[in-house]
């Protein structure tokens, strides 16, 4: 089995193995040993690589670099993951099924991945404090995540499905009429109901990187180890 987890808006190729200087990274507080990961970045224009390579690990994180996460560039992420997915595919096990995680805006990536191409190798996804409909302030629906609605008959996967969402609410970074995690409206997040019904649980008390080490997506993320 291959496990992908893919980064979010502003993640690097510290994403997961070495997140924060001053602490323990998202792998540690997992108690999973930061050097497995095979790291794989994918250019402004499509190109995947790997930055560090660990052959036999089944392990990969991605991320973007340069990207923005607009809307526009939104549309772009299923090529870039699909470079990146063939990239890992190829060098760690080309028939493996595959359980696939986003954070943020990774969790976008993910979604539109899967809608575009519709892999048929695809096992268990979650995504994390993602903004599923497209923008992370909006708590309305817009014509991205009514899209993903639109076609996710599309989306195969054999395996489970599980969103979290994180609720902060002592954080003020949002006009106070907003719930939010202090990245992205709280209902952004919750739109994955809507493409994933009965899927969602809402992790209190948790910002939106914190959400990560949260009881509930631990528990969830060491079945894949």
């Amino acid at each position: 089995m291959l496990n992908i987890f893919v980064g979010g808006s502003g993640s690097d190729r510290n994403f997961i193995v070495n997140d924060y200087s001053n602490g323990p990274s998202v792998a540690q507080h997992w108690g999973v040993n930061p050097s497995m990961f095979n790291i794989i970045e994918v250019e402004k224009n499509g190109t995947a690589s790997f930055y560090k390579r660990v052959p036999g690990s089944k392990y990969a994180t991605v991320v973007f670099k340069t990207n923005n996460y607009l809307v526009g560039e939104l549309e772009n992420l299923p090529y870039y993951l699909q470079n990146a997915v063939t990239l890992f595919r190829n060098a760690e096990g080309a028939t493996d099924k595959l359980n696939i995680m986003g954070h943020s805006n990774g969790g976008n990536a993910v979604v539109r991945w899967l809608e575009t191409y519709s892999p048929s190798y695809v096992n268990n996804i979650i995504t994390i404090a993602t903004p599923y409909n497209g923008k992370a302030v909006t708590v309305q629906q817009t014509g991205f995540v009514k899209e993903v609605i639109a076609d996710k008959a599309k989306i195969k996967y054999s395996g489970t499905v599980n969103t979290f969402v994180a609720k902060d609410p002592t954080n003020d970074a949002f006009p106070t009429n907003i719930a939010s995690d202090g990245v992205i409206a709280e209902d952004s997040a919750l739109c994955a109901s809507l493409v994933f019904p009965q899927s969602v649980t809402e992790c209190n008390n948790q910002n939106h990187g914190t959400v990560l080490w949260s009881p509930e997506v631990k528990n969830v993320i060491l079945k894949w180890f």
